[in-house]
């Protein structure tokens, strides 16, 4: 993934807490179906999220 933004959001109270990294991007590369067919895959718009729950 080649990331365009990158988002990071922390919160905290009293012994709560949440730390979430997301990064958007365009994805780049082929993916092979069932039957073998090999799809080519362009500039396909995604997320990824990583999110940490404290409690």
């Amino acid at each position: 993934m080649t990331p365009t933004y990158d988002h990071i959001t922390r919160l905290r109270f009293l012994f709560v807490g949440n730390i979430c990294h997301q990064v958007f991007g365009k994805w780049n590369g082929w993916v092979k179906l069932d039957d073998g067919t090999k799809l080519e895959i362009k500039d396909m718009m995604s997320f990824l999220e990583q999110s940490d729950n404290m409690w």
